[in-house]
């Protein structure tokens, strides 16, 4: 007995539901595993990419670092030329003397390369306005040229240039970025 064409279309009505059936059941299988491995990619991505930031700002704040020590250690060689080859001490005489609260009495340490440019103008300090007291040099040769110490019956004034830079040095590296001991 043959099928009726009726109960053939049925059938087949039935075999092409079942295979629709099955290719939607297939595709969202496939979409679901390749979902879960694009998020996986997508996680994975997002991790190397906040690696990858992390990484440059830690090299950025060792660029900074050691822009600034370099800027320092430049900063050190013109000083040290500067106050080997130039009248560094009279610029810094002066402006350490407008520290000075009580200008009578005073007594000047410096190095003894330094005295005879500070004798050149000592004159002009003892004739300030401001001044009018007495201006003894006193040689010291811990105190590196360009530098000096005003000793004054209410305090010193500290104008080496030495503490000058490394008081420099310390707010520049108080700064600076702290480095995390990791990467």
């Amino acid at each position: 007995m043959s099928a009726q064409p009726q109960e053939k279309e049925q059938i087949q009505e039935l075999i092409e539901e079942a295979f629709n059936k099955g290719m939607e059941q297939g595709r969202a299988e496939t979409i679901a595993a390749h979902q879960k491995e694009v998020e996986k990619s997508v996680a994975a991505f997002k991790s190397a990419v906040k690696e990858m930031v992390r990484i440059r700002q830690l090299d950025v704040d060792r660029m900074e670092t050691e822009t600034v020590r370099l800027a320092l250690a430049i900063a050190k060689k013109v000083i040290g030329h500067e106050t080997e080859h130039g009248p560094v001490i009279g610029h810094v005489l002066k402006s350490a003397m407008k520290k000075v609260v009580d200008p009578r009495h005073l007594t000047v340490r410096l190095n003894p390369k330094d005295i005879d440019t500070v004798n050149g103008f000592k004159q002009e300090l003892l004739l300030s306005d401001d001044f009018g007291g007495t201006l003894q040099l006193e040689a010291d040769e811990t105190i590196q040229p360009g530098g000096c110490i005003i000793e004054t019956k209410l305090g010193d004034v500290d104008a080496r240039i030495d503490q000058q830079v490394r008081i420099m040095e310390e707010l520049l590296n108080d700064h600076l970025p702290k480095h995390s001991t990791e990467g």
